[in-house]
Parts: C-alpha cells; sequence; structure tokens
C-alpha cells in the first residue's frame, strides 16, 4: 500500500510538473482520497463544513458547505438537482437535474469553472436583500452546460446550484423578475 501511494505521489508530481493546467490537476488531487458525495451523506457531519471555496474577482468568495437538505449547500444540490445519491428524495425541478454520469466531484469543480466565469443577474440582485443570483455556462466532461447560482448575500453561502434547459428558462426568468431577450448566450 504504502508502495502504491508512493508510485501515485511520484507520478502527480511529475505530470504536476509538465502539465501546463496545474490549477485543475490541484483541484482534482483534492478529492483524490475524499469524495465529496461520500462526506455529505455522512450522517454525522456537521452542515457547516466547508467542501470547497471558490474566489471570483469582483463577486468575491462563495462557500459551498456540507448544508442541509432542503435548505442549502451540497446535500440540497445532490438531493434535489441529482438522482443519484439521495434515492428518498424525489427531485425538486424534473428539468434541472445533473445528467448521470456526473458526480459530486464533477459538480463542485464545475461549479469552480462557473463562478470563475459568471455574470451576476444585476437587475435582479439590486431589487433583492437576500441572496445573489448568477448566471453562465460550467464545463463538465467537455459537455457546457448553462447553470445557474444561488448566493447568500451576507454569508456568502452557496444555496444551490443548478444546470437549465431552453424549457425551464422562462419559468426561471418569470421567477427572477426578469426579461429573458435581456440576457444573451454565445
Amino acid at each position: 500500500m504504502r508502495t502504491a501511494v508512493s508510485i501515485l505521489s511520484l507520478s502527480l508530481l511529475v505530470g504536476y510538473i509538465g502539465y501546463d493546467n496545474r490549477q485543475m490537476l490541484a483541484d482534482e488531487a483534492k478529492f483524490l482520497f475524499s469524495n465529496p458525495a461520500e462526506k455529505v451523506l455522512n450522517a454525522n457531519l456537521e452542515e457547516k463544513t466547508t467542501i470547497f471555496t471558490y474566489e471570483h474577482e469582483i463577486f468575491g468568495r462563495a462557500i459551498l458547505y456540507a448544508g442541509t437538505e432542503p435548505e442549502y449547500g451540497l446535500r440540497h444540490i445532490l438531493a434535489r438537482h441529482s438522482n443519484k445519491y439521495f434515492v428518498n428524495y424525489k427531485d425538486k425541478n424534473k428539468n434541472t437535474l445533473f445528467p448521470d454520469e456526473f458526480t459530486a466531484k464533477d459538480i463542485v469543480l464545475g461549479l469552480k469553472d462557473f463562478y470563475e466565469n459568471c455574470v451576476d443577474i444585476g437587475l435582479y440582485n439590486r431589487r433583492t436583500e437576500r441572496n445573489m443570483v448568477y448566471i453562465g455556462f460550467m464545463k463538465l466532461k467537455k459537455k457546457r452546460i448553462k447553470s445557474l447560482l444561488v448566493v447568500r448575500r451576507e454569508t456568502r453561502e452557496i444555496v444551490t446550484f443548478y444546470p437549465f434547459n431552453e424549457v425551464r428558462e422562462e419559468e426561471i426568468w418569470r421567477e427572477l423578475g426578469i426579461e429573458q431577450r435581456k440576457f444573451h448566450y454565445d
């Protein structure tokens, strides 16, 4: 076992030195021995346990906690927007599920990609005091997925995060009180 860990560590070090995108490799390594889904499925895990912290040069920090279901955090995201981990919950929005092939790790790292490149919904965010809403795209397994992120304004806790498709898009804009034509995607 110790030899295998040493070989794996050496391989990672060599890969890290020669790899162009070192940050992606470092992010992947964070979950090499720790699966975020297994972590949040542990009933004894405190809701304020940090799963990942995201940074944005304009929007600042956003923190993904283990959270609670149905309130916020990774437990909420996995229970309500994925049908893979919490079999006793019905998905909240039938058309906003992460596809089955995505793991909790993919979602956590996809959220990182999303948060670095998202935009806030200025009109909505100026009218609300509780949450900030961001839209953009994440890349998961070479797929580009339009997504929506909700973060508590004061604490910077991630409330929810999910992909949305054309069928649900109008409902989301209506819920946010925004005319869809104000935002354009390439």
